[in-house]
Parts: structure tokens; sequence; C-alpha cells
């Protein structure tokens, strides 16, 4: 998938195993573009569409992509290319500050080509740009927090978000493209409309895709018609908001012609898990013995699983019952390319802290391209339904 494949990456399928690349996690002052480790494509363009990418900009490398049949022509996907188009242009050719719009939030349903669009973006820009970064939105949160407790404790009294802002410029780079946005706490909803101000008074520009149109984030969070709306007020008065829905899903057909689908990944049995995960080991180890493997997750904490060759096999146990954080799975999910999680359970309304790592599991997985494979203990549908209650 790093090289050529026009295969979005997608938990649900089977794919064929590729050595282990454990690309270095990003820090705060690394920048990366497209074909480096640090940033992988849902696919990989070739050199002569790279350095078209590069010279026209997003509307060029799409246009091509469709020509070579890699990618199907949209109407919706090409609105929002060209768009993406116009911030390309004044991001290279530095002709303007992009007057009154500092970026592009993009949301719709999954599997429309947000991430393919906004990656595309990427693709063509970073190559002009002194310092940029594409991240997961949990893992720029996860830089942000750390970044605001030090500027609290070298400046205090001040307003942290101001030199975070001043920070993300020196360290990170003026653009910024985050996928999957989504607002899951508090703490980040009370710091995001402060924060994304700074940052656009600083002149960073935002690419950002979403599930959700900005008004429906946090849905049910609390205090959400306290701490929403001014940042909701803020995003729209400086990014354009467009939506990208269709009713097909690009992933699936993908999948469906593939041809890779024929070995299932999840099994939703109890007395079938141990028997379904050894099977697994066998077939993308050739059957190597079981060894723990120590590796370094998040602030430097040690975490253990059975791996060999790029695999892993650990527990919903040891991932999610655990403290655990958002880095510790982007560590896992980084180093091993097929991870396989015994034991997953339905969960019900007191184990909505294990609900919301399990959650951050499957979006770290998704954004490494990293194979689930998982043993479900209940149906799919059962598996976070008992969480209805804290609605």
């Amino acid at each position: 998938r790093r090289h050529g494949s026009a295969l979005p990456a997608t938990s649900a399928t089977a794919l064929p195993v590729r050595p282990p690349v454990p690309p270095p996690v990003p820090s705060s002052g690394s920048s990366s573009t497209a074909g480096e480790e640090g940033f992988a494509m849902r696919f990989q363009l070739d050199e002569e569409t790279l350095s078209l990418a590069r010279k026209e900009g997003p509307v060029g490398a799409y246009k091509r992509l469709v020509e070579l049949g890699v990618l199907q022509a949209s109407e919706d996907q090409e609105r929002v290319v060209h768009i993406l188009s116009v911030i390309f242009h004044a991001l290279r050719d530095k002709t303007s500050e992009i007057p009154s719009v500092k970026g592009l939030y993009i949301h719709g349903s999954v599997g429309s080509g947000k991430s393919m669009v906004m990656d595309l973006f990427y693709a063509c820009v970073s190559h002009h740009l002194g310092r940029c970064q594409r991240m997961h939105f949990h893992e720029f949160m996860h830089l942000i927090h750390r970044m605001v407790h030090q500027a609290k404790a070298d400046a205090p009294g001040q307003r942290p978000a101001d030199e975070v802002a001043r920070r993300i410029v020196r360290e990170v780079g003026t653009l910024l493209c985050f996928d999957e946005m989504a607002i899951t706490t508090i703490q980040d909803c009370c710091l995001l409309a402060p924060l994304f101000e700074a940052m656009w008074k600083a002149g960073i520009v935002t690419v950002m895709t979403s599930n959700r149109a900005p008004e429906d984030l946090y849905s049910g969070g609390l205090n959400r018609h306290i701490y929403l709306p001014p940042f909701v007020a803020s995003l729209k008065a400086h990014c354009k908001v467009v939506p990208l829905v269709l009713d097909t899903d690009y992933r699936q057909e993908q999948v469906a012609r593939s041809g890779l689908a024929s070995d299932p990944v999840f099994v939703f049995c109890p007395r079938a898990s141990a028997g379904f995960a050894a099977d697994w080991w066998r077939k993308a180890t050739g059957g190597a013995e079981r060894r723990l493997e120590c590796f370094e997750g998040g602030y430097g904490r040690r975490l253990e699983v059975f791996a060999h060759g790029g695999v892993a096999l650990t527990s919903f146990e040891e991932m999610c019952r655990r403290s655990r954080s958002v880095e510790d799975y982007h560590a896992l999910c980084r180093r091993f390319h097929t991870i396989i999680l015994q034991e997953v359970p339905a969960l019900d309304a007191e184990c909505h802290n294990e609900a919301r790592r399990f959650t951050n599991f499957i979006d770290a997985s998704y954004e490494a391209h990293a194979r689930l494979v998982a043993c479900f203990e209940a149906p799919l549908e059962e598996v976070l339904s008992g969480l209805t209650a804290l609605r």
C-alpha cells in the first residue's frame, strides 16, 4: 500500500502481509512530504504524477489520477479539489496571505474521499514549504496538551494559547492538515476556540477533515453549549466549510474489486476467539513462536505484546482496560503492520473509559494503515450499544 497501490487502508479486510515499516514518531519539529515514512498517503503517487502535482497543484494531480483510472471522477470531490488548489497556489507562490480564509474544513460521509483529497493537497504543497505537518487530530491534540503544559510552566499567568501558536509556527510549520477531527473531551472543547484563534492570528493555515459538520461536533458533551459555539463561530469566520457527502463508499468499492476480502479479520464468538487468533498468528508469521516484545509507548512507558516480524498479538484487557494514551496506540500501530486483538467484549456505561480507549485504538490503526484482526465476544453492533445510557 505504501508503494503504488490505490487501495485505501481498512480494518475490515484482509490485506497481504507486508514487511514491518516502523516510521519515526513525528516530533513537533519535524516535517514530512508524500513518500517519506513520516507521512503515508492512502495511496502513493508515481514520480511523474508527483512532479505534476507539485507543479500544477491538486486539480492537475486529481485529473491525472482519474485519467490513470486510480480515482473515479466525482463532481463533489472536484469542487473540494478546486478550493484546495486556491490554497495551494497562495501558499506556493506566496502572492497573498489568503485574505479572510485561513483554511478549509471538509466534512461528510465515510468513504467519500475526504482524507484522499486532503492527502493529495498535502502531497502537492509540502514540497514547496519549509515546514508543514499532516497528522491525525488525536496526535495533534496530544501534542497541544504537552505544549500547553510547558507554556504554563514557562510563563505562568499568561495565556498559553498564544505561546503555543508561536511555538507551532517555529517548530511545526504554518500549514497543518488534520484528519478525522473530533472533539471527545471537555478539556479539548475548552481549548479549541482560543487555540485556533491564536493559530489563525499567527498565520497558520489549517485543512481539516471530519465525519461531522462543525455544529455537530462534541454531540452530547459536557457544557457543549458553552464552549463549542465560540469555536464554531471562529472556524466559520476563518475557514471555508464544505460538505463532501456521497452515496458511494469508495473504500468498500475498492475492497470489493480488489478480491482482498476473502479472509475474514473479525470473529464474533467467544468460543472461537482463541482458535481464530491462533490461525491468524500462524498465517501472518508462518507459525513462529510467540515471544514478548517490549517497546516504548507514550511518555516513555514500556509496553509489551507478543510479536514476530511486524505482527503483534495482544488483548483488549492489555490495550484498553489499562491506562493507555493515544500516543501508546500510535506507537503500537507504527511498529506493527498487523495487530491481532483478542477478547473484545460488549461494553456498557460503566466501561466508558475502555470504550474511549478502544475508539482511539481503532483510529490509530486506521491512520497508520495497520491491519487489525479482532476477536469480539459479541456481534459488532452490540459492542458499543450498551453505552447509549450515557446519552
